[in-house]
Order: structure tokens, then C-alpha cells, then sequence
């Protein structure tokens, strides 16, 4: 005789011994869950067999049987369905989960979803669902209407639920198999795909190493977690430089000081520098190995450029970890996968310093060519570009901005290249048809410069560097604010040293006349915003003006305040 069953978690529907004694935990869960959401019992029928396996005593006496086909369905698409629509009764189905693969049962109850005040509004769906409709009547009193839309979305959300969570449970079941003491395999996921993410050129040379660092602390049980560069990490790219000093990164117990690693790293010998190495207590524990605080170890050389530039270790499992005191094979998988984005992110950043050191040659070349066009204007390329990043740095404009201002300022006359040297280098007064000439360097910039991606940006700039706030400049006589913001503020740059350098056929303007020169022309020959601007910064300007400095970077936001500010530095 069996025990009688004092607790269950079907909260409406009495269930006998027998009946719950074929149902797992998981399956009495998920019909609970369905029970909780509709306020009504649900039934579980097994599509196998075509049995009832539990059901509350007041169910509607439904033809499941002759159904069975569609049911089985169901439990094959795996998703809530109506078996039945007959208003104002609707039959849903929702499969039950089970483990093993041996989905077969389904969740079943019929849902009043319209109002039933007499005999005739049920007598129809109970001919159609082979019931008896003064019992269908009675049913539906004791129901709670729900519109049919909404019970089946309801149904399905909780089938999509309880599907996930057995999904869950199926993965971290596999995962604890292989390795008490690692995270589920989604975490591992998560960090490589965080780590790749982070493969970005423009992030802090050493911050993947950091995030690397920090990120496996959390899923490798491991007392201390280290990157070990043996350059400064922005010297590696290139190979590493003679003479730069070691970096480490850790987290967890400091069991070492950078100094000390390399002893740590030659008792590993040459594989050590080839390929990942784990140490567990049957080595470290023999008389030769010479350090006593490293009882286990995984060791992954970090090879950007085919050579070892570092590497990635991982030092005395935690004892609090669990299961085996050693670490082993997945440990050491995931860490060879972090040290295979490092060297990857390490080799991507040697190619980016490359290709930006060349870029910023070939913008210095083309200044120079400019400069050796007219001796006579040496170094106003430069100087125009320390002037207008000074004016956007007054205005406000982002870094973005500054550095397009900067090189627009080095490459605003690169057109001048495709002048007449006899015109360019005239000493007296153009002729109309010299002037004419002259004219067409914006429109010539612009040509030389298309089709070089990283100047994009720039190209506006060339080519309206020339024109006027009230229309009367060239070559398109834009006014206003169709000039691009850039343009106009290199516009007043190119004046300020155009007029305050000296010329063989005349000297700089003086300083004061250069200003009042500005503040009549402003809203009429310049933008007055930028001429302000000019006004406020007009000290460091000036000193700007008289300074020629050796070539800086690309990059505004490298320099140092003596070159942003001279006199706020000073």
C-alpha cells in the first residue's frame, strides 16, 4: 500500500500516490508554475501511452485519446498550442520538459475564454469537444474568464521558461562534470567575448592584460593570477626595446616581484618560451624545484610576434576551490585561449603603431613639400595648425575635432604644390591672372588628397579654407554657416600667421594692427565666434605665433600643456 502523500505542489489538483510517483520533480514544478499563473488546475498527459497521469477530479472529461496525434505534435514542437478552439472553451497544450530526451508529457486544461451565463452559450463547444454541456456549464462557473490571446501567450512564456531552465540545468549538470572548481562553460564564453571586444587600437596598451588578469581571477581558482611582460607593454610591438624594464599585472596574492619572475621563468626551460606548461605537485614537490612558493603552476607564453613577449601564469590553486588539488587540462585551455588574444591584441597594436608612425611621416612630408615650395612661408603649415587647434580647444570641441583641426592646419595649402614656383614665389603684387592662378591651390588640395581614407575629414577644410563669411571668398563663395565650422576656424588661423609673418616684399604685421584687422572683418570676413575665440586665447596665440617647435603628434591630446597653452605652462 502506498505512503499517503501529505505535501505535493499542485495547490488545486488532488493527485493520487500513483499518479505523482510517475512524475519527476521537475515535471511537478512546471505544472505548478502553470497552476499559479492561471488559478485553475491543469491536467499532464502522457502522449506516449495516451494516459492521464494526474488531473484534478472536477476536470472537463476531454477526449485526449482521439487527440493523441495533435498532442504528440506538441510535445514535438515544443511549444505551447491550442488543441482545441471551441468558444468560449480553449484547449491548450504545453509541453512539460523532462530530462534524457524522453519528452513525452504534456500540460493540459481548457480555458474559459469568453462569458457563459446559460446553457446555450457552452452547448456548442461541448458537442464539439464531445463533453456534456450542463457539466460544461457548471465548469465554467467556477472559471476565471481570460481573453485567448492572452492565455496562449501566457502559456507559451512559461513553456519558454521552463524549457531554458532544464536547458540550464543540463549545461551546468555537464560543466560540474568536468571541473568542480570551474565556472559554467558561459562564463568562460563571456570572457573570451569580453576579452575580443576589448581588441580595440585605441585602448590603453597594458588595459587587456589588466582586464585579462582580472577576469580569469574570477573563473580559474588559481591564488594568484599574473601577465608578466618582459618590456613595458608599449615597447612590445616593436619587439621590445633594450633596456626597458619589466611589467607585471596580478591579482590575488603578491607571490612575486617582477625581478623575481625570470628565475621562476628559466627553471621552465626553452618549452617554456614554445608552448603552455603545467606544474603540479608531483614536479614541484621534487628536490630540484627551486621555489618553495610555487607548489602549482600553468605557464602560457604570450607570442605576438612568434617570440615570447610575455607570458600568462596562473599560481597555486586555492584550497578552497573543491575537488582536485591540481590544476588541469581546462584551466590551461581557457588561459592559452586569453594568451592567443593577447598576442594577438599585442601583435594588432605593433601593426597600428606602424602604419600610424608612416601615416604621420607621409602628413609631415607633404607639410614639408609645402614648406619648400616657398621658403619664405616655412613653418606656417605648422604654425596654423598649433593656431587653430588653440581656437577649437577655446570653442569647445571634442578631441575628434581637434585632431582633424590640427591636420587640416598642416595640410590646408598641400594644393600649393601644383602652383607656378614663379608665381608662388613672387615677390611684388599678383596680377589678376597670377591672383587667378593662386586661387585654384584649395580645389588642387583637394584633389591630391582624395581617396586617402584617413583624410576624409580633412578635405572640407582644404578646400573652403579660403572662403568668407559673407560669401565673397572662394572657390564655392559659401556664406555663413555653410562653410564648415573647421574650415572657418583655420580660415582665421591662415590669416593671423599670413598677415603676422614677414614676407620678402613686406614685414609682419604689428600686433595691434593684426587685431583690429580681425575685429572689423569679424561677421563680415571671418565668423565673429571664431574671432572671438581669437580674442580670448590672443596671448597664447601670439606666443604660438612666434614659436616654432619640433614636429608633435598627431594625437592633441598626446601633447603637454606648453604646446596646448604656452603661457598657462609657462
Amino acid at each position: 500500500m502506498p505512503a499517503p502523500v501529505t505535501q505535493h505542489r499542485y495547490r488545486n489538483s488532488p493527485i493520487k500516490p500513483t499518479h505523482l510517483l510517475r512524475l519527476s520533480d521537475e515535471v511537478v514544478r512546471s505544472v505548478d508554475e502553470l497552476e499559479q499563473a492561471f488559478g485553475q488546475p491543469w491536467a499532464v498527459l502522457d502522449t506516449a501511452s495516451g494516459r492521464m497521469l494526474a488531473g484534478p477530479a472536477d476536470a472537463l472529461p476531454i477526449d485526449y485519446y482521439s487527440r493523441l496525434g495533435l498532442c504528440a505534435q506538441i510535445v514535438v514542437r515544443g511549444a505551447a498550442e491550442p488543441i482545441e478552439d471551441a468558444a468560449p472553451l480553449l484547449v491548450i497544450g504545453v509541453p512539460l520538459p523532462a530530462a534524457g530526451g524522453l519528452d513525452q508529457l504534456l500540460a493540459v486544461t481548457a480555458v474559459l475564454v469568453e462569458p457563459v451565463e446559460r446553457r446555450a452559450d457552452v452547448a456548442p463547444a461541448a458537442a464539439v469537444l464531445g463533453i456534456d454541456a450542463d457539466a460544461a456549464l457548471r465548469w465554467a462557473g467556477r472559471r476565471t474568464v481570460w481573453p485567448a490571446s492572452a492565455a496562449l501567450a501566457t502559456a507559451r512564456a512559461i513553456a519558454g521558461s521552463q524549457r531554458d531552465r532544464l536547458k540550464l540545468r543540463a549545461v551546468r549538470t555537464q560543466l560540474s562534470e568536468v571541473s568542480s572548481s570551474l565556472l559554467a562553460a558561459f562564463e568562460e564564453l563571456t570572457l573570451l567575448h569580453r576579452l575580443t571586444d576589448r581588441l580595440s587600437i585605441t585602448d590603453n596598451d597594458n588595459e587587456l592584460a589588466e582586464l585579462a588578469v582580472e577576469w580569469l581571477a574570477e573563473v580559474v581558482p588559481a591564488e594568484s593570477m599574473m601577465v608578466y611582460w618582459r618590456s613595458a607593454p608599449d615597447t612590445l610591438a616593436g619587439g621590445g626595446q633594450s633596456g626597458a624594464a619589466p611589467h607585471l599585472v596580478h591579482r590575488g596574492r603578491a607571490l612575486f616581484e617582477p625581478e623575481h619572475v625570470p628565475s621562476l621563468l628559466e627553471s621552465l626551460g626553452d618549452e617554456g618560451a614554445r608552448r603552455c606548461l603545467i606544474f603540479n605537485r608531483e614536479l614541484t614537490a621534487q628536490q630540484e624545484w627551486s621555489h618553495p612558493q610555487v607548489r602549482e603552476l600553468i605557464s602560457v607564453p604570450i607570442c605576438p610576434n612568434g617570440k615570447a613577449a610575455g607570458w600568462l601564469l596562473a599560481v597555486n590553486r586555492r584550497s578552497n576551490a573543491g575537488g582536485t588539488r591540481d590544476f588541469g587540462a581546462v584551466e590551461a585551455s581557457l588561459m592559452s585561449s586569453v594568451a592567443a588574444i593577447l598576442s594577438v591584441h599585442a601583435g594588432n597594436l605593433g601593426l597600428y603603431r606602424q602604419q600610424k608612425s608612416f601615416f604621420a611621416q607621409v602628413v609631415r612630408a607633404l607639410s614639408s613639400a609645402i614648406d619648400a615650395k616657398d621658403p619664405y612661408t616655412c613653418g606656417h603649415s605648422d604654425r596654423v595648425a598649433r593656431i587653430s587647434v588653440r581656437l577649437g580647444r577655446q570653442l569647445g570641441l571634442s578631441a575628434e575635432q581637434l585632431n582633424t583641426l590640427y591636420l587640416s592646419g598642416l595640410l590646408h595649402d598641400i594644393g600649393k604644390i601644383g602652383i607656378d614656383d614663379t608665381v608662388l614665389r613672387k615677390a611684388g603684387q599678383l596680377t589678376p591672372e597670377e591672383y587667378e592662378h593662386i586661387k585654384q591651390h584649395p580645389e588642387l588640395g583637394h584633389k591630391i588628397l582624395q581617396g586617402v581614407e584617413q583624410l576624409d575629414t580633412v578635405l572640407p577644410v582644404v578646400l573652403h579654407h579660403h572662403e568668407a563669411w559673407n560669401g565673397a571668398g572662394y572657390p564655392a563663395g559659401l556664406k555663413g554657416d555653410a562653410c564648415p565650422q573647421l574650415a572657418r576656424i583655420v580660415a582665421v588661423a591662415d590669416s593671423v600667421d599670413a598677415m603676422g609673418s614677414d614676407r620678402p616684399y613686406r614685414k609682419g604685421m604689428h600686433e595691434d594692427k593684426l587685431e583690429a584687422i580681425l575685429r572689423n572683418g569679424a561677421g563680415e570676413q571671418w565668423d565673429a565666434e571664431v574671432v572671438s575665440a581669437y580674442l580670448a586665447a590672443i596671448d597664447d596665440i601670439r606666443q604660438i605665433a612666434k614659436t616654432d617647435r619640433d614636429p608633435h603628434s598627431l594625437d592633441v591630446g598626446t601633447w603637454g600643456p606648453e604646446t596646448l597653452s604656452p603661457l598657462a605652462a609657462s
